[in-house]
């Protein structure tokens, strides 16, 4: 393991850190920095970054975390990008407190992944708060079990435990802090080398006084010989040869291998390639927990596309893994076929005069250059840069020139080792692994390997019909109000926004993790291009649903077809499932258009339409009732019924007629007595005999029976406009009486049936 030193910031996210956070970080973070790097001589240095909200900031309060990378990159960051380090994401959180202690806690646990990895020369702490700590007692967002039990009360004990010398830089005093960094540095505190502001507290620790330098002690095994001064080799045996061409006892340098200066630059990638296999360890290990998380609350959607992002994730763990194996591979049989190269005391190309091993003559190696890291190179380049931290894993090239390989990824087969000691982590693992290799390779491996731009063939090649995919995730934060109490609050809720094409478009990486809505003075405007009312429309819309329905029908629509024979071709009925009522349509484009459309049938049974809309009516237990009675039963029930229906129509039938008969006759007796009242020859002559005997006999029927007779008189009254005309003299029975004397109610009813024709004679009476 290689040594190192390892510093970790950890910052509140609040607002006011950021209104100040060019200043914080130009005048104190720099230079604290700076004096690290003064002080020790280690070659890896390495700065990590944690970032806290409150507590009910989701899906985590821990905003960001860094594992430890190289201090230009973080710096660079944390100077240009602050808001994706998560500064400036939370706002004023004075009242209720951030989470301190998860932002602390994840820190001491990057530190604790980083010892089991790597063997640190110094670690150092530095904490810039703004806003006081919440009142949580232990944390709850932690990865380790062993900071379970962690609390403010045992924090400064962690504290010394991990040998963390630590700097608090408070823009107001909080006596929190205070206590803590006080406690942790046991009384040995120190006073700051650089200008502090009147309003900001500063509390320094352990760091190293100016003057000091740690030097990193070189391992005693070193030979002597290394010491050696450096003698340039002859000009004309500049170039390599081929290794095959130098005799296994040649002690020449003019013929050393051409794979030797190329070991060291290998051997010197893999600490780097360990550090960021752990730290994508630690990402899955948390992505597993989130995805737990989101089942647990229903979250299902968020769930599905999260564990998408770990397959990949694990997919990647897995090829680096690959990768380093081979690396090692390839450097354990550079050196074990170079074990007859000569000696150190014989190569001088490889020597320093100051006793240090001189960089290889190799041009410098990325990440994606793993995979040919053995390859020679000529001595003629210049010496490397120091190597770029390892922030990404981009796809391994299969050689030197940078293509990508267009052979889709191995298949997984066992889960990476950290995963061994946990048994419910194993077997969530292996059933990623299973779903990784039954689905299709990556659009990543489609990129042809003479591509050079990996973003743009990449998105290219990945098709119109790719699957959506996640392309940000962050939190919605509005002003709302509690639905029960009615007090405003902020309220917050995690999002994700997914993109099944141009997700390259969207620049999702400018988008903060935080969006502030804000309601638009401009109503919401629902687009009606057929120029209808919305209302007007939903209700005809409904009007007709219930007409289908109702009715029990289909609707059809008919237009010409290709050959212009107007056919129907488009059948619409109704669908009623829950609150919504939906009309469903099928078209028919061939020939022909809709066809001949089946037969009402109940259990086999095919009935007619009548009856089934009948039946369609019933309450659903009469109708499940039916449908449970056997067929033979069924037949009978539904015969009996369909007699019935037919029976009512020939009633209804019967009546129609008798009523239509019955107005016939009425309108041919109104036209026979118009024809009579037109045919007498004196219009002052009296009426006849009949209208006489019905004038005289109505009060005795009323008298008889309570109401008139109907049959007296022909149904023929005023009411029918058959009476009295006009000037007509009207003759007073003898004896002033109502009735005829001597006539009786049946004498006037004989008479009446014997002269149907009501006395269509001459009339004998006087005037």
């Amino acid at each position: 393991m290689s040594s190192m030193l390892a510093i970790a910031c950890v910052v509140d996210s609040s607002l006011s850190i950021a209104a100040e956070w060019n200043q914080l970080l130009t005048e104190y973070i720099l230079p604290l920095l700076q004096r690290c790097a003064e002080s020790y001589t280690s070659r890896d240095f390495r700065i990590g970054f944690v970032s806290y909200a409150t507590a009910e900031t989701l899906p985590t309060p821990v905003l960001s975390t860094v594992f430890f990378s190289s201090p230009a990159v973080v710096v660079k960051d944390l100077r240009e990008f602050p808001t994706r380090m998560g500064i400036g994401e939370t706002g004023s959180s004075e009242s209720q407190g951030m989470a301190a202690l998860e932002g602390l806690v994840a820190a001491l646990e990057l530190f604790d992944t980083l010892k089991n990895s790597a063997e640190t020369t110094a670690c150092h702490l530095i904490h810039i708060a703004a806003a006081p700590p919440d009142s949580a007692e232990r944390p709850m967002w932690n990865l380790c079990p062993s900071f379970d039990f962690v609390s403010w009360d045992t924090l400064p004990g962690e504290l010394r435990k991990a040998s963390l010398p630590s700097v608090s830089i408070l823009l107001k005093p909080i006596t929190r802090f205070s206590q803590l960094y006080a406690s942790a540095a046991a009384g040995s505190t120190q006073a700051p080398w650089f200008s502090v502001r009147p309003s900001h507290t500063l509390h320094l620790s352990g760091f190293p006084q100016k003057g000091i330098k740690r030097e990193v002690v070189a391992p005693a095994e070193r030979s002597p010989e290394s010491k050696r001064a450096r003698v340039q080799p002859p000009p004309a045996q500049s170039s390599p040869k081929p290794t095959t061409a130098v005799p296994p006892t040649q002690t020449s340098s003019t013929h050393a291998s051409p794979t030797r200066p190329g070991q060291p630059s290998s051997m010197a990638l893999i600490p780097d390639v360990q550090q960021r296999m752990q730290m994508m360890m630690n990402t899955i290990r948390r992505n597993m927990q989130q995805v737990t998380a989101l089942e647990r609350e229903g979250h299902h959607v968020e769930a599905v596309a999260l564990k998408d992002q770990m397959l990949l994730q694990v997919h990647e763990f897995q090829r680096i893994k690959e990768q380093l194996a081979r690396a090692q591979m390839q450097s354990t049989g550079a050196g074990s076929n170079g074990s007859t190269v000569p000696r150190s005391s014989e190569t001088p190309t490889t020597q320093t005069a100051m006793g240090q091993v001189a960089p290889p003559a190799v041009a410098p190696l990325s990440q994606p250059q793993i995979s040919s890291m053995s390859d020679p190179a000529p001595a003629s380049q210049p010496a490397p840069q120091p190597r770029p931290p390892i922030l990404s894993a981009p796809p391994i090239a299969s050689s030197a020139s940078g293509s990508i390989s267009a052979q889709p990824p191995p298949a997984i087969q066992v889960p990476p080792q950290g995963f061994a000691g946990n048994p419910q982590m194993a077997a969530q693992m292996h059933k990623l692994i299973e779903q990784r290799n039954r689905a299709p390779a990556p659009p990543l491996a489609q990129v042809p390997p003479t591509s050079g731009n990996v973003g743009a063939s990449g998105s290219q090649n990945a098709g119109q019909n790719a699957p959506p995919r996640a392309v940000w995730h962050g939190i919605l934060s509005w002003s709302g109000s509690d639905p029960e109490t009615h007090v405003k609050k902020d309220l917050q809720a995690y999002v994700m926004a997914l993109s099944s094409s141009n997700a390259e478009f969207m620049y999702a990486d400018t988008w903060p993790k935080v969006l502030s809505l804000a309601p638009s003075s401009e109503p919401n405007i629902r687009d009606s291009p057929s120029g209808l009312d919305p209302k007007i429309n939903e209700d005809n819309y409904r009007d007709l649903f219930r007409l289908l329905f109702e009715k029990n029908v289909y609707a059809l629509a008919a237009w010409p077809g290709a050959d212009g024979r107007v056919e129907n071709r488009l059948l619409i009925f109704p669908v009623k499932g829950g609150q919504q009522s939906l009309l469903v349509g099928a078209y028919f484009p061939m020939p022909g258009g809709v066809p001949e459309l089946p037969k009402a049938d109940i259990g086999g049974i095919q009935i007619p339409a009548e009856l089934t809309a009948l039946i369609s009516k019933f309450p659903p237990n009469q109708q499940a009732a039916i449908e449970a009675l056997a067929p033979d039963k069924k037949l009978t029930f539904l015969k009996a019924m369909w007699m019935r229906i037919i029976h009512s129509k020939q009633q209804q039938q019967q009546q129609q007629q008798q009523q239509q008969q019955q107005q016939q006759q009425q309108q041919q007796q109104q036209q026979q007595q118009q024809q009579r009242l037109q045919q007498q020859p004196n219009q002052t002559l009296q009426p006849p005999l009949a209208i006489r005997a019905q004038l005289a006999c109505e009060p005795v029927a009323a008298v008889k029976s309570g109401q008139p007779d109907g049959h007296i008189g022909f149904n023929a009254g005023p009411a029918q406009g058959h009476g009295i005309a006009p000037g007509m003299h009207q003759r007073t029975p003898s004896g002033g009486g109502q009735g005829v004397p001597n006539v009786s109610f049946e004498m006037l009813q004989s008479f009446m049936q014997r002269n149907p024709e009501g006395g269509a004679g001459p009339s004998t009476g006087h005037v």
